[in-house]
């Protein structure tokens, strides 16, 4: 049996934000009927977790080969609550991965040290929401509501890309699409990828399980 940990946070703050510091694969968050801050399940390593005034903090050993895509397997599955807003960011890759935030109220999304195998289904935007994915993509996911306007902004170059229905062969240098009256929407998300894209889908979600 693989060796599981758990770690809990008081809800101490008006406002949320989880950092994991060394990114790594098959990383589960969500939305949790919880009456704490942060919720987490750790299988096969475990990260140092911490939290104070409404920010978590995890972080996986650092391991000899480099890369988060190199890591020894190991599964996290974190929930949030949803009854505060949340900013989220990831420094060191993320691959493997499902993030499922519908049912929260995200302000920001940041990852650095690229992205690969990397599904992320979207809550409806308040105000204008950026994701930012640093160090380029490969199968890349990311899945607004149906009625939520957004913009692609990506550096670098992509290939096979779907945007808002639309299929896209290679397109070199820099890349901006939007979705109808985009710029007009008060609420939507600005989606930017730095580092090139492949495989990387932007459509809606309909609402169902993930």
């Amino acid at each position: 049996m693989p060796t599981t940990e758990t770690f809990s946070a008081p809800r101490d703050a008006d406002e949320g934000y989880l950092e994991l510091r060394r990114g790594g694969t098959h990383i589960a968050i969500r939305a949790g009927g919880i009456d704490a801050l942060c919720r987490a399940r750790f299988e096969r390593v475990t990260p140092r977790a911490r939290a104070s005034g409404g920010r978590v903090s995890i972080e996986y050993p650092r391991f000899s080969l480099a890369g988060p895509f190199r890591h020894p397997a190991h599964r996290a599955e974190i929930e949030l609550t949803p009854a505060l807003p949340w900013a989220i960011a990831v420094h060191g890759g993320l691959g493997a991965s499902s993030l499922d935030l519908r049912g929260l109220e995200l302000r920001d999304f940041q990852l650095a040290g690229g992205a690969s195998d990397l599904r992320l289904l979207l809550p409806i935007a308040r105000g204008i929401v950026r994701i930012r994915i640093e160090g380029g993509a490969s199968k890349l996911a990311l899945l607004p509501p149906r009625e939520v306007a957004a913009v692609l902004q990506v550096t670098g170059g992509a290939s096979r890309l779907v945007f808002d229905g639309q299929r896209y062969g290679a397109i070199g240098g820099e890349t901006r699409l939007e979705t109808p009256n985009a710029e007009a929407a008060e609420d939507r998300y600005l989606i930017q990828i730095a580092g090139g894209a492949s495989e990387l889908t932007v459509a809606e979600h309909d609402g169902g399980d993930a």
